[in-house]
């Protein structure tokens, strides 16, 4: 497998685990207390191909992408009187989430796209060979 497709296979992974938590954020948009979850992605291990020259830069490839945490909000919802009690609702933002789902569902859709286009070229480069 090549490197080009094994950053997407990462990317894959990582955006499979931001939409899972995205989903739970809008699944629990109703219940009481609840504080949603964020997703933070780093690159993974950039390897260097050419070091750096006087002025200029190296040259490095990176290997996809991973999860770097997941981390929930500290801030607390509104709060709404029910008869003589008084709920702290989510402090989901909906329209926040469902931005974030389409962003990651494109994200997702590319890199499993270059995955079969890289696996055509490589075809193309061993017919050529032969």
């Amino acid at each position: 497998m090549t490197q080009s497709m094994l950053s997407s296979a990462s990317a894959l992974n990582a955006h499979t685990i931001k939409m899972d938590v995205i989903a739970h954020n809008v699944v629990n948009v109703n219940t009481p207390n609840f504080q949603p979850s964020a997703v933070t992605m780093q690159e993974s291990f950039a390897q260097t191909i050419q070091r750096a020259r006087a002025g200029t830069s190296p040259m490095q490839v990176g290997s996809g992408v991973s999860v770097a945490s997941i981390s929930r909000s500290t801030a607390p919802g509104a709060e709404i009187k029910v008869g003589d009690t008084t709920e702290v609702m989510s402090n989901t933002n909906l329209a926040v989430e469902m931005t974030n789902m389409i962003v990651t569902q494109r994200a997702f859709e590319a890199n499993a796209r270059v995955i079969p286009v890289v696996d055509e070229m490589m075809e193309e480069v061993v017919n050529l060979k032969q």
